[in-house]
């Protein structure tokens, strides 16, 4: 945030422009952006430049705080399941030329859908409830894990680009005419809308009866939180809605840095996550040596008791980060072997699942050893092997206690 230092200040909410060129670098870079940045009665304040979004799309009165959007996944799916019922909004910004010449702008497009609200049904023909239709995907709040609603516009004057069809099919005619006497058409206003609300049967229907009320709509547009102007890749087509109409499923990922405070419902946030990523898997020979180095016993040295240790005759240390399969060794500095753990696969003695062992500092004779330094080799097989020098001070048996 800034301010300018003359008398009449000028308040930017973006003033390096960041969400001007969201997507930087691909065909899509500045064609997303928050809703309060396009917002009519402030747009010309809140940024330092001017994105495609902010004035192609503006929303009338006052819209979601720029602090308030949320981090959010935007879905275009083949899967027909998956896709949201929504209004349609009239985006010609003429009244007179609107599908009816009665529709202001942003105002729901009564006309016969391709929807029904109170089951989410879609129809492949036009006889689905005035004002809905559908868009071909859906979007996930990220912070809540919640599905959002949408809302779609189309320009009923653009009958060219399918203006005034009821449907989300953008055309990739950007204008037409000299730039002198440039006619946009930007694939027919297909714009889209974000609304922070729980998609549902009885959230749909609420968004379209708001339209009857200016109070409830002006609520309904604080609720959008994005607001997008897609188009269509030139050399693509809508395909018809029973023969797949999106050509792929395709991803938009909108991150926003915020603090994990926030929660829905009863208090309760819900968060979905997977771990399949971090599932174990076979290692390579570099890998495996650097995993052998994390190998350690514990405590060392040994100065006659450990944290491991329950009652004064028990003398315990740990080995700690084993491998899975791997045999341990205890030497003494003369090389005679003292205690061996195998810990191979098959093995009854040892749970080789553990990643640690415990060692009760006795020798193969269930004996204690003496003081002194002993070697302790990991053979992981595959000539992956490590040798560990362990120093230990033995103390004398208490049994004053007892």
């Amino acid at each position: 945030d800034g301010e300018a230092s003359t008398p009449t200040q000028t308040y930017f909410k973006d003033p390096n422009a960041v969400y001007e060129s969201l997507f930087p670098g691909t065909d899509i870079e500045g064609t997303w952006a928050p809703a309060e940045l396009v917002n009519s009665q402030f747009s010309g304040n809140y940024t330092q430049g001017s994105s495609a979004v902010q004035l192609l799309a503006p929303l009338d009165g006052t819209s979601a705080q720029l602090e308030e959007s949320p981090s959010i996944d935007i879905v275009f799916t083949t899967d027909q399941s998956k896709w949201t019922v929504v209004p349609v909004l009239e985006t010609q910004d003429e009244e007179e030329l609107s599908w009816d010449g009665a529709t202001e702008r942003l105002d729901i497009k009564l006309k016969a859908g391709y929807a029904t609200a109170s089951n989410l049904s879609i129809s492949n023909t036009n006889n689905g409830e005035a004002g809905l239709s559908f868009f071909p995907g859906y979007a996930i709040n990220l912070e809540t894990g919640q599905r959002l609603c949408l809302m779609i516009g189309e320009d009923s004057w653009l009958k060219g680009d399918n203006g005034d069809d009821m449907l989300w099919n953008p055309t990739s005619n950007l204008s037409t005419g000299s730039f002198a006497t440039r006619n946009w058409k930007y694939g027919g206003k297909h714009y889209v809308y974000v609304v922070n609300r729980k998609y549902a049967a009885d959230a749909v229907t609420e968004m379209k009866l708001a339209f009857d009320n200016r109070v409830n709509k002006l609520r309904l547009m604080q609720d959008v939180a994005w607001v997008g102007v897609p188009m269509l890749a030139e050399g693509f087509e809508f395909s018809p809605i029973d023969s797949g109409y999106v050509p792929n499923d395709i991803k938009l990922k909108i991150r926003v840095s915020q603090p994990i405070s926030r929660t829905v419902d009863n208090g309760t946030a819900t968060y979905r996550f997977n771990t399949g990523e971090l599932a174990k898997s076979e290692l390579d020979a570099a890998a495996a040596d650097s995993v052998l180095d994390m190998v350690n016993v514990v405590p060392n040295p040994y100065y006659g008791f450990s944290e491991y240790e329950s009652s004064q005759l028990d003398n315990t240390v740990k080995i700690t980060n084993l491998p899975e399969n791997c045999v341990i060794s205890v030497f003494s500095i003369d090389g005679s072997l003292i205690r061996k753990f195998d810990r191979t696969a098959g093995k009854d003695e040892f749970n080789n699942q553990e990643t640690s062992l415990e060692w009760d500092i006795k020798n193969y004779k269930n004996i204690p050893i003496a003081s002194g330094v002993y070697l302790i080799h990991i053979d992981a097989g595959d000539g992956r092997e490590r040798t560990i020098k362990w120093f230990g001070i033995m103390r004398p048996q208490d049994l004053s206690s007892f």
